[in-house]
C-alpha cells in the first residue's frame, strides 16, 4: 500500500512590533545607571549628570520629553534645578521639577541633560541628602525606568566664632576662698553641623 498524504496546509505568522522604552544612563562609562555627586557650600552650582550620559533605545531615534524632579526641599525656594534649552527642546520649571519638551534626536537630549545643575543659594544649607529622579519618553510614548542622582551636601567651616561681648570684666574679693570662679564667656558660630563646635583657651 502507498502512504496517504493530506493536502498541503499553509500557516501565517504575523509579528507585531512593540515600542521598547528608552534606557537612560546618568553616569556614562561607570557601572550602573545612577550617579552620586557632592554639592559644596559656597562653591556654586554643581552638575548632576556625567558628560558621558547616554540614551539607549533600540527602536526610536527620537525622544519627546523628560521629567527631572528634586526632593526633598529642606531649604525651600533657595534650592532648585536648572537646565538650558537646546534646539527643539524647551526647558520649563525648576522647583521641584524640570520639564523637557520637544521631539528631538537623542543627541540633542543628551546635550540638554548635560546642562542640568543643582543650585542652592543659602550661606548655610541643610546638610540633608537630596535625590533627583530622571524619566525620559521616546516619540512613541514609551517611558524609561526612573534613574537617580544622589546629591550629598558638604558644609564648609567658613565662619569664625564671635563672643557675645567685646570685653569681659569681673571683681574678685581679696577675702574670696580659692578656688573661685572668675568669668563666664560665651561665643556663637554661624556654621552648621559639626562646624558649630567651639573650644576656648586662655592666652
Amino acid at each position: 500500500t502507498k502512504d496517504a498524504w493530506s493536502p498541503r496546509a499553509v500557516s501565517f505568522v504575523t509579528f507585531k512590533s512593540v515600542n521598547d522604552p528608552p534606557v537612560l544612563d546618568l553616569n556614562g562609562a561607570a557601572e550602573g545607571l545612577d550617579i552620586s555627586v557632592f554639592f559644596v557650600e559656597g562653591s556654586g552650582n554643581v552638575s548632576i549628570v556625567d558628560p558621558g550620559v547616554s540614551i539607549l533605545d533600540v527602536d526610536s531615534d527620537y525622544m519627546s520629553g523628560a521629567i527631572i524632579c528634586l526632593w526633598p526641599l529642606p531649604d525651600g525656594s533657595n534650592e532648585r534645578l536648572t537646565a538650558t534649552s537646546v534646539g527643539r527642546i524647551q526647558v520649563t520649571g525648576g522647583t521641584p521639577c524640570l520639564e523637557l519638551n520637544g521631539v528631538a534626536n537623542k543627541s540633542e537630549y543628551r546635550h540638554v541633560l548635560e546642562t542640568v545643575e543643582y543650585v542652592n543659594n543659602l550661606d548655610e544649607p541643610s546638610s540633608s541628602t537630596r535625590w533627583v529622579s530622571f524619566n525620559i519618553t521616546d516619540d512613541g510614548g514609551a517611558s524609561s525606568d526612573l534613574v537617580q542622582a544622589t546629591i550629598r551636601i558638604e558644609l564648609r567651616n567658613d565662619h569664625y566664632p564671635i563672643f557675645d561681648q567685646t570685653r569681659y570684666t569681673d571683681v574678685i574679693s581679696e577675702t574670696a576662698v580659692l578656688p573661685v570662679g572668675v568669668l563666664t564667656v560665651h561665643a556663637t558660630d554661624a556654621d552648621l553641623g559639626f562646624n558649630t563646635s567651639i573650644s576656648y583657651r586662655i592666652l
